[in-house]
């Protein structure tokens, strides 16, 4: 852990994430106690640097005892694990500290986390994994490990659950999880306290009432006055060819469409549709004679894209919708 404290959290994010913080990441940073929360946060204005980096700069720089020792961060799909997991490798060796970060995803060989339960550690893992642990059912753990696993996150355990518009059942099971434990502390059964941080872009309030769960109050958003510059004033342009319906028409729209230099994503809403539309770009290249580049997006056989084809123009991605 690092000893010293830095000059303030602003300073010390703008070292560690190469940025300056938004208004909303910093007012986050400065808090003293940890809390319940929902964040609201449109997409693009770092959401996972505000979540990561409050706890990583008050629980391990500042040793403040008053947040969790560990951070759960819970995903609904492997892509965004794998996404997270980079840029919290990034931000932890920036910080030449001494924080574990430990991947729960099926098909990664799982750590022994929970032989440490006194030091730091951040969990990082798809909500199948993490919220059948906080069950005591951990999936792909030997039966043994459930009671540890479930003692350990939800006691001195920060939750942070992202993209909750995706979790379907599984966002109604940690709210319903963090009403146990806020009954469980105001009965004084609790060791050490437990939060949670929901977050999306289009998060509502409402999908977080439960029969024991209230909304929490603070809710974190970006205020009116404050939404201009930058992002806000992005414009982007939609046309819709309701005409378009045959694969060879999308493939030609998208030949006339793309500009030499840059990428056309293509995303349609079947594998099959996908295929036919890769045919027919491939047919109308040939016919102009240059090549395709495609990425496809797979299945957990090939978790990762995959650049197929050579190189040159037109540069068109291809990517089914259902992954």
């Amino acid at each position: 852990m690092m000893s010293t404290a830095p000059r303030g959290y602003a300073a010390w994010f703008k070292e560690i994430s190469k940025l300056p913080p938004h208004p909303w990441q910093e007012s986050l940073g400065e808090e003293v106690t940890c809390a319940d929360r929902l964040l609201r946060i449109p997409t693009g204005f770092g959401k996972t640097a505000g979540v990561v980096l409050p706890w990583l700069y008050r629980r391990v720089v500042l040793n403040d005892a008053r947040w969790p020792l560990r951070l759960v961060f819970c995903l609904p799909m492997r892509v965004l694990v794998e996404q997270t997991e980079a840029v919290i490798r990034h931000w932890l060796a920036a910080t030449r500290g001494e924080v574990a970060l430990h991947v729960l995803m099926g098909g990664i060989e799982g750590e022994r986390w929970e032989l440490e339960p006194d030091k730091p550690a951040i969990l990082l893992g798809t909500q199948d994994m993490l919220l059948s642990r906080a069950l005591n059912r951990g999936y792909a753990s030997a039966r043994a490990r459930w009671p540890m696993s479930f003692g350990l996150l939800h006691q001195d355990a920060l939750w942070v659950l992202d993209e909750v518009q995706l979790m379907d059942v599984g966002l109604a099971t940690s709210a319903q999880l963090s009403a146990f434990r806020r009954q469980d502390a105001i009965a004084r059964k609790s060791l050490r306290p437990s939060f949670a941080w929901w977050m999306s872009a289009t998060l509502q309030p409402a999908w977080l009432e439960t029969v024991d769960h209230a909304v929490p109050h603070d809710i974190v958003r970006i205020p009116a006055e404050a939404r201009k510059g930058g992002l806000w004033e992005v414009e982007k342009t939609l046309e819709h060819h309701a005409d378009l319906t045959a694969e060879a028409d999308v493939a030609r729209l998208v030949l006339e469409r793309h500009q030499a230099g840059s990428v056309t994503l293509v995303v349609v809403n079947q594998v099959d549709r996908a295929v036919a539309v890769r045919q027919a770009l491939e047919e109308g290249c040939r016919e102009k004679k240059k090549a395709l580049r495609e990425v496809w997006w797979k299945p957990a056989a090939s978790p990762r894209p995959s650049a197929r084809g050579v190189a040159g123009d037109p540069s068109v991605k291809m990517a089914p919708g259902d992954y």
